[in-house]
């Protein structure tokens, strides 16, 4: 997915407005998917509901930070793509924390 993301942000710069932001871009966006791949592996993996509900969550917030970063650096001003952001995130955080108190 990083490889697709650098190949699209060299052939097509007009769309992907980042510029020096590219490697630490990158970086994020790498970080996002490792995190996001653990919270599916805890729900396909491991037995338990809060196990199921800390992997939903997770993936949640992986979803939260790519319409951030889509947000912010593609599409711009959108107010569709914030409310999806914040719908995404205040959820996985309550599934986070709730499968914690279980």
């Amino acid at each position: 997915m990083t490889l697709a993301f650098n190949l699209a942000c060299r052939f097509k710069p007009d769309v992907f407005k980042l510029g020096k932001m590219r490697g630490p871009i990158t970086f994020y966006l790498l970080s996002i998917f490792t995190h996001g791949m653990n919270g599916l592996c805890m729900v396909l993996l491991l037995q338990g509901s809060r196990y199921v509900m800390m992997g939903i969550g997770s993936l949640l917030f992986m979803v939260s930070d790519m319409i951030l970063m889509t947000y912010k650096f593609i599409l711009g001003n959108n107010k569709w793509l914030i409310r999806a952001n914040s719908l995404t995130y205040f959820s996985g955080l309550l599934l986070i924390v709730l499968s914690t108190a279980m």
